[in-house]
């Protein structure tokens, strides 16, 4: 709320720390909501942004465009479609958050005034309820549903790729391994393979082909994430059977598997993993893996140094290591010079306040405090 960083505590061991940069200001957010994925999700109070907290990891950011104002938003709460909600306290609009994606968005018809609703609370029905503060009614919230015959049909493809039924194709992996599977669901989840099919080649034709895929396990998830979006009744990928996952969903441009390998690698981020990871997303040009790879790396970077795994760190690697370390030390020296720091609570400073912040920095201080803001914050 009013502390500078978020606070991680390890109920195993008893250790207490602040993780992620500081964060001046006061009233920043208040209550938080755990999502599916495991990461810690907080709404804005006076604060700008909404924070995503990854406890696996230890990362801390801020998601989505600026909010300025404040007392937006008081108690966010995990809807029955897996997002976030967080109904308007002097906000204009419901606030919702895609844990999957990070997006962020408001939703809804506006609602004036302020102070309007405080703590929400999800129904066994999946609707939200909210009680008014200064409102006049009882808010209800219907968060939008999946489709009720979904489940079925990822069972039904589950069953096609499990019996291999009405099969038209086999698909092998380098390891000699080989699974039945339809061209036509290949077809419908990869422009590679659709190609492959269509193209006047040997492809088009043939009835067994080989994947750049190593081994029967990893060609079991990929052929389930193609078939459901899911594992299935594959076990959860480790860490070097989900990179050569992401470099084959690259290879056969199925984002949507790519999107669940870099959120599966977010999540099990470790200091004996975090070199192969980084050198992957570096190689693919993966830029949020890469860069959050990078963060966690420079977050540990002693121990990661003493790991076997250090000494394969390709050479421009290292040397973008020694730079965000040499970043990281001339930010905070610079920090530490500023009246006012970075990431400090620009909406809760004054105007003349806000054209001193801009005047250290040796920016442009002159417009309306809007304007201000807005230089601060870009």
């Amino acid at each position: 709320m009013n502390a500078d960083h978020v606070l991680e505590v390890n109920p195993s061991t008893g250790a207490v720390r602040k993780i992620g940069e500081a964060m001046p200001g006061t009233m920043k957010y208040t209550n938080l909501a755990l999502a599916k994925n495991g990461n810690i999700y907080a709404a804005p109070v006076n604060a700008d942004h909404v924070l995503e907290v990854n406890p696996s990891t230890g990362a801390v950011r801020k998601i989505g465009d600026a909010m300025p104002g404040e007392r937006k938003y008081l108690s966010p709460v995990l809807a029955k479609n897996g997002n976030i909600c967080a109904m308007p306290c002097d906000a204009d609009r419901v606030l919702e958050v895609n844990p999957a994606t990070g997006a962020v968005r408001k939703i809804g018809d506006a609602i004036l005034g302020e102070w309007k609703y405080s703590g929400p609370v999800r129904a066994e029905n999946g609707n939200i309820y909210v009680m008014p503060f200064s409102a006049d009614h009882v808010s209800v919230f219907v968060p939008p549903r999946k489709c009720s015959c979904e489940s079925d049909a990822l069972q039904g493809f589950s069953a096609a790729l499990q019996s291999g039924a009405f099969s038209d194709l086999e698909v092998a992996a380098r390891d000699g391994s080989v699974r039945k599977a339809h061209k036509m669901v290949l077809a419908s989840m990869s422009p590679v393979f659709a190609s492959m099919f269509a193209a006047p080649m040997q492809e088009q034709h043939a009835a067994h082909i080989g994947l750049e895929i190593t081994s029967e396990s990893v060609l079991e998830i990929f052929l389930s994430l193609l078939y459901t979006g899911n594992f299935g009744n594959a076990r959860e990928p480790l860490v070097p059977d989900t990179l050569e996952l992401l470099q084959a969903a690259h290879h056969y441009q199925v984002s949507g598997i790519a999107s669940v390998c870099q959120a599966h690698l977010i999540n099990n981020f470790a200091v004996n993993n975090i070199v192969g990871i980084l050198v992957v997303g570096h190689h693919l040009v993966v830029e949020d893996l890469k860069q959050k790879a990078l963060d966690f790396m420079m977050r540990n970077l002693d121990d990661v140094r003493d790991t076997d795994t250090w000494e394969t760190l390709p050479a421009d690697l290292v040397r973008e290591v020694v730079a965000a370390q040499r970043g990281q030390r001339l930010k905070r020296r610079r920090s530490a010079e500023y009246e006012f720091p970075e990431g400090a609570a620009w909406n809760s400073l004054s105007k003349p306040q806000l054209r001193r912040a801009l005047a250290e920095r040796g920016l442009g201080y002159d417009g309306s405090r809007e304007a201000l803001l807005q230089r601060l914050q870009a």
